[in-house]
């Protein structure tokens, strides 16, 4: 085996490695996990009359019956391009989950 194969076979793992340390790695929420949240979201909306859609989940975060949602929004008459990031605190009421509050995330 020459160096070039150790190479070979080693950078790819160090690059995994990182990517597993430092969170690369991770995948944003499924549409399974974020339902009940994309329900709670689309009625907050709705409710404060914001005029705004949701264009995807970034992260998700429960801690019993309370979450964090890091969302990206969109015009719901998609005139521009622009997307804005929220971030969405959540408390479980009834069985079901409610937007307490949001605040503009970077």
């Amino acid at each position: 085996m020459t160096l070039r194969d150790v190479i070979g076979v080693l950078l790819p793992l160090v690059g995994l490695l990182t990517m597993a340390l430092c969170g690369c790695g991770e995948s944003a929420p499924t549409k399974e996990e974020t339902a009940p949240f994309d329900a709670a979201i689309v009625e907050y909306l709705k409710d404060n009359q914001m005029g705004m859609q949701i264009a995807e989940f970034k992260t998700l975060t429960i801690d019993a019956d309370t979450a964090t949602a890091f969302v990206a929004l969109k015009d719901a008459l998609g005139l521009y391009r622009v997307k804005v990031k929220w971030e969405f605190s959540f408390r479980k009421v009834n069985g079901h989950w409610k937007v307490l509050v949001h605040k503009a995330s970077s």
